[in-house]
């Protein structure tokens, strides 16, 4: 029964929003940080799902002068991305459904979901975000709708950054 609770707290988005865990890799971070170097501070960015927020963590650190924003659903999960976090000035870890979040705060938006939901966000993105903002996509593409740019991480699996610029700004 203990195993049991336990899965539930760590894959609570599984079910009810078909998004397991992922976390993304070393050379997934690399290719962010270098995306961000492109972009000005102070850079507002949050991970949709940010798991136990090491991208997050990563990014903060990495571009102090940024704001950098996690939010999650899965309580073992956000418990442990919480915890890692409260020592990071400019990282917040909220408990909340990606559904809830205003996406206009931030001029980057990034994602490891799953094909399930990214019509739908893409329809929050473009009814939210503002033009020239990018929405950042590990591995999972919006139907229909061609990244800008892509970028291969191929970390154990065939993988790939999507990168896409809204509202049809010009992109690199």
């Amino acid at each position: 029964l203990l195993g049991f609770v336990l899965l539930l707290l760590i894959n609570w988005n599984s079910l009810r929003e078909q998004v397991p865990l992922y976390l993304s890799g070393r050379r997934a971070q690399q290719h962010l940080q270098d995306l961000l170097a492109e972009r000005e501070a102070p850079l507002p960015f949050i991970v949709l799902g940010c798991g136990t927020a090491g991208t997050l963590l990563q990014l903060a650190r990495r571009f102090p002068r940024g704001q950098f924003v996690g939010v999650e659903t899965a309580p073992l999960v956000f418990l442990c991305a919480w915890l890692r976090c409260l020592l990071q000035g400019n990282c917040s870890i909220r408990y909340l459904n990606l559904w809830q979040v205003d996406l206009a705060d931030f001029d980057v938006v990034y994602c490891f979901l799953s094909p399930v939901p990214m019509p739908r966000l893409w329809g929050k993105v473009q009814a939210e975000m503002r033009p020239g903002s990018w929405l950042i996509s590990n591995s999972f593409e919006v139907p229909g709708v061609p990244a800008d740019r892509l970028l291969e991480i191929n970390e154990g699996r065939q993988t790939q950054l999507l990168l896409w610029q809204i509202k049809g700004s010009d992109i690199r």
